[in-house]
């Protein structure tokens, strides 16, 4: 008869108090709003102070963005990242638009909220993820969320287009050479000259690539870049024209911005502004564009080392193929070697550098990644306690921001003067501000959390190679590798995960 010990269960477990975190969401910058986020945030802080029974981990607050789209809310980033690690227990949103109006991106949080033990309170509509086994209420107020933001974004795009086709439409941003005084565009002349002298030295027969560097070089206030200058040759404001709806927003959840190829009307709007180039030269300058298009190097495309390379110039590489033969060349070695001297890198010779650094660290791993892993370790338990400290500065952020709604209020009523408005308004941002930075610091601190995940990433792809690897690795390559810098001809340094970096001497066959 076999003999059957019963082991009662531990109770050791049981957390006493739950872990309490709280979601806040303004989508515009308006005073009407960020009211309501400072109401948001102390309603939070003092709800959940007032229950024993709970911990404050910490307010979770978005200013200013939309909700149709998680991946662009950092704090909402946060949060979940914060789950992820196990420090939150359960969350409160105030209503469901508050923590997203697109029901897949709703569905998707909650899910993985659920798969990792935390639950959410909806406290307007009354739903408790933790009473619900289904999905279909959720679903239903998802949808209805998602379906009063898909009307608003249709009505503004309406209203976009109706000034567009009568010409009064203003964009969001001012092209460069010109500020926006009330809803005229007007020359700001230390900027237009360098305008005139973009147009003047490509009709001249410079490069993009050659305008690049010269202006960096004798504008080192402004850093620019190829997309800026083709951006600036190409625009019809400089000609006192505009051109509108070049590009379009999709009608359906996720939003997306598109080219418009003709999907939409375009509005060519004749003496829009005052011009800065004549008509002649901008036309000149789209025909050389025009044949220029179909020469010289072609792009990177979507290759394992495109975007991966950069030289020890600041400049990138581009891929080229001679007979039998790929390289890779220093966009400023191109344009001469007077520029930069770095030879150009067989793909072989990264592929091989590769290879023999990956062998190397899988061959070393547990006397290079192991103690690393166990000083990142240490440091996160050490910052434990930031999350408290950050609570506290995002009591005293809302108290402040509420101070600045009521110092405006009383200035609007006449109670406060001109002078007095401006002295109380700069006192309290001054104080906002340095909150704001010591703020930042503390999630700085929290960044290590993050950085220790990646190592551990890296140690895990490596301790996963068995044998000596003899061939290049795509995707091990991607999953491992942030980039290489080309320090000489005969040295590469390799970026890693968590930011390693290991420096791999090559040998070349070959001269160029």
């Amino acid at each position: 008869m076999p003999q059957i010990t019963t082991i009662p269960a531990s109770t050791e477990h049981v957390r006493t108090q739950l872990r309490m975190a709280a979601y806040c969401r303004v989508s515009s910058n308006s005073a009407d709003q960020l009211n309501s986020y400072a109401a948001q945030v102390r309603h939070y802080t003092e709800y959940i102070g007032a229950h024993p029974e709970w911990t404050l981990c910490d307010i979770y607050a978005d200013e200013g963005l939309t909700g149709t789209e998680a991946n662009k809310r950092d704090e909402f980033q946060r949060m979940l990242a914060d789950c992820k690690r196990g420090k939150i227990d359960r969350i409160l949103v105030k209503n469901v638009p508050r923590f997203a109006r697109n029901t897949s991106d709703f569905l998707t949080a909650i899910r993985l909220l659920k798969s990792l033990g935390v639950t959410v309170l909806f406290e307007k509509e009354g739903i408790d993820t933790a009473n619900m086994n289904g999905e279909f209420i959720l679903t239903m107020h998802g949808m209805a969320a998602q379906d009063e933001s898909l009307s608003i974004s249709s009505n503004v795009r309406w209203a976009t287009r109706r000034r567009m086709a009568d010409g009064t439409f203003i964009a969001g941003s001012t092209p460069y050479g010109y500020r926006l005084q009330g809803r005229e565009l007007v020359i700001f002349e230390p900027e237009a000259e360098i305008v005139r002298r973009i147009f003047a030295w490509y009709l001249g027969g410079q490069g993009i690539q050659s305008i690049m560097i010269r202006l960096n070089r004798e504008h080192p206030e402004k850093r620019w870049y190829r997309a800026g200058i083709e951006y600036i040759l190409s625009n019809a404001h400089y000609i006192g024209d505009a051109l509108f709806q070049k590009k379009f927003s999709t009608g359906t959840l996720p939003y997306r911005k598109l080219i418009n190829k003709g999907q939409l009307p375009q509005y060519y709007v004749e003496e829009y502004n005052v011009p800065i180039i004549s008509a002649e030269d901008f036309h000149a300058v789209q025909c050389l564009r025009e044949q220029r298009a179909t020469q010289g190097y072609s792009h990177e495309g979507q290759h394992t080392l495109s975007g991966k390379l950069q030289c020890s110039c600041g400049s990138g590489f581009r891929r080229r193929i001679v007979g039998d033969m790929v390289k890779w060349d220093c966009k400023n070695h191109i344009l001469g070697v007077a520029n930069c001297p770095m030879q150009a890198f067989p793909e072989t010779v990264i592929y091989n550098a590769f290879i023999s650094m990956v062998n190397k660290l899988a061959s070393h791993r547990k006397y290079i990644l192991t103690p690393m892993l166990a000083q990142l370790e240490q440091m996160q338990s050490r910052h434990s306690g930031a999350q408290q400290k950050v609570y506290e500065i995002d009591r005293q952020i809302a108290d402040l921001t509420a101070q600045c709604h009521t110092i405006a209020r009383l200035h609007s009523k006449g109670i406060l003067d001109a002078a007095d408005f401006a002295a109380q308004t700069g006192r309290v941002n001054q104080q906002v501000n340095i909150l704001r930075a010591e703020r930042r610091k503390l999630l700085r601190e929290d960044e290590e959390n993050d950085c220790l995940a990646e190592v551990r990433v890296l140690d895990e792809a490596l301790g996963n190679i068995t044998e000596t690897q003899t061939v290049f690795d795509e995707a091990l390559f991607a999953e491992i590798v942030q980039g290489i810098t080309m320090i000489s001809p005969t040295e590469l340094r390799f970026c890693l995960l968590g930011g390693l970096e290991f420096i791999e001497t090559v040998q070349r066959q070959e001269r160029r």
